[in-house]
C-alpha cells in the first residue's frame, strides 16, 4: 500500500478546476439510503426501474456503479450487485466487505472505514477525469478507498488546496492518513477524485 501526499499547488489548481462543493451537495447517511436529501442535480443512475439524482439521495441503493461518466448503476445490497455485473459470487455478499468488492479497473469509495459496506453506501468510478462528489451526495463521507486500477487517483479537499492524496493502490482506514499542511486526517474529507491514466 503506497499513497504520496502532493504538494504542488499548480497539480492542486488543475484538479480543482470544476468549482467549489458546497453543503448543497453533502447528505447524511441517511439522506443517501432514503433519497431525502437536498443536494443540487447531479450525476443520474438507474436504480430499480426509474431514474434517479444522486446527488439528492440514492433512494436505498447501496451501491452505485459508474458506466459512463456520471452516469451510474445502482443495486439495492453487494449480492444484487455481483449477480447483475456477473461478478464471482463466492465472495462475502454480508457482513465485513473486503476490499476485494472493488472490481478490477474500478476506483472505489467505502462509506465506512475497512471496506465496510454494511447498509452504507459504497461508489465505483472508472472513467478518466475529476469527479466531483457533491455530483452524488458522497461530499466529505469516504472513510477508505481502493484504486484497483493501472493508473493513479489524486482525492482532493476543496478546503485545502494546498495539498492532495495520492492513492496508488487502497488505503483502509483514512482516518490514519494526517494532512501535512491542513488540520486533521483524510476521512471524510475527500471532495473530488481524479483518475488519471
Amino acid at each position: 500500500m503506497r499513497a504520496i501526499h502532493g504538494t504542488l499547488a499548480a497539480l492542486t489548481a488543475v484538479l480543482l478546476t470544476s468549482g467549489t462543493a458546497t453543503a448543497a451537495g453533502t447528505n447524511s447517511a441517511e439522506e443517501v439510503r432514503t433519497g431525502k436529501g437536498s443536494g443540487t442535480a447531479g450525476a443520474t443512475a438507474e436504480y430499480n426501474g426509474r431514474v434517479i439524482d444522486l446527488s439528492k439521495g440514492w433512494q436505498g441503493a447501496s451501491i452505485c456503479v459508474e458506466q459512463t461518466f456520471d452516469n451510474f448503476l445502482c443495486y439495492d445490497d453487494e449480492a444484487s450487485y455481483r449477480a447483475a455485473e456477473h461478478l464471482d459470487s463466492s465472495l462475502p455478499s454480508t457482513g465485513t466487505r473486503a476490499y476485494t468488492d472493488c472490481p478490477s479497473g474500478y476506483f472505489c469509495l467505502w462509506d465506512n472505514a475497512n471496506y465496510n459496506n454494511g447498509s452504507f453506501p459504497r461508489v465505483q468510478y472508472r472513467t478518466l477525469g475529476t469527479h466531483n462528489l457533491a455530483s452524488i451526495g458522497f461530499t466529505n463521507r469516504a472513510n477508505s478507498v481502493y484504486n484497483n486500477r493501472s493508473g493513479w487517483t489524486v482525492a482532493a479537499d476543496d478546503t485545502c488546496s494546498s495539498e492532495t492524496l495520492w492513492v496508488e493502490t487502497r488505503i483502509s482506514e483514512l482516518s490514519n492518513w494526517q494532512r501535512q499542511y491542513c488540520s486533521g486526517s483524510w476521512n471524510n474529507k475527500i471532495d473530488r477524485v481524479t483518475l488519471r491514466s
